[in-house]
């Protein structure tokens, strides 16, 4: 008669089919991430889990694999999420000398003043910005050059996204935001290092 230690491989099993699927399904979304870590936790699973009922079957004692393999899938998924955690939304500080304008390409929204930073050191790229405050604070420095801190946020080493959050000394309210772009024969973005 066996020993019941069916139960756990079973889980092991069946949730790693599970966990397999929905990965493959996440797919429909566009997100790689949840098809290498679901697929992979789930696959790793089914196959340990279908390995610990063969043994079963076979010898008819659950062995040490048999009776843990259910665990598995919880600990591989703790893992990952645990893994994630430092490669998943990851946010870099960066600083960036540029140069300030008054007006350009776009018109100014609800009478804020249009302001368009240029990066020094990635000539064609630059960022707009829309606000009366941040105009004030640059007229009264004493050159038209000035620091302009990003933060850059990275899924595994690569960018989603950028936000300037301080321009020289001044915090950058989000409701100055403009537009990013590129000018003529621009060719190395200020960003590539995480594109």
């Amino acid at each position: 008669m066996r020993d019941g230690g069916e139960g756990p491989a079973r889980f092991a099993f069946w949730s790693g089919l599970a966990l397999t699927v929905l990965g493959v399904v996440s797919l429909l979304g566009g997100t790689y991430f949840y098809l290498i870590v679901l697929g992979g936790v789930g696959a790793i699973s089914a196959v340990t889990g279908r390995i610990a009922l063969v043994r079963i079957r076979r010898s008819g004692q659950a062995g040490w694999l048999g009776r843990h393999v259910g665990l598995l899938p919880l600990a591989l998924l703790a893992a990952a999420s645990i893994l994630s955690a430092y490669v998943i939304g990851v946010e870099h500080e960066v600083v960036y000398e540029m140069t300030w304008d008054v007006g350009a390409s776009a018109p100014a929204r609800s009478g804020e003043e249009h302001v368009t930073l240029r990066f020094t050191r990635y000539p064609g790229y630059y960022i707009e910005m829309h606000s009366d405050a941040l105009l004030a604070y640059l007229e009264s420095r004493p050159t038209r050059g000035t620091e302009v801190t990003f933060v850059v946020t990275t899924d595994f080493g690569h960018m989603r996204g950028f936000r300037p959050v301080r321009v020289g000394d001044l915090p950058v309210d989000p409701s100055w935001a403009g537009a990013y772009g590129a000018t003529g024969d621009a060719r190395l973005s200020p960003f590539h290092v995480w594109e």
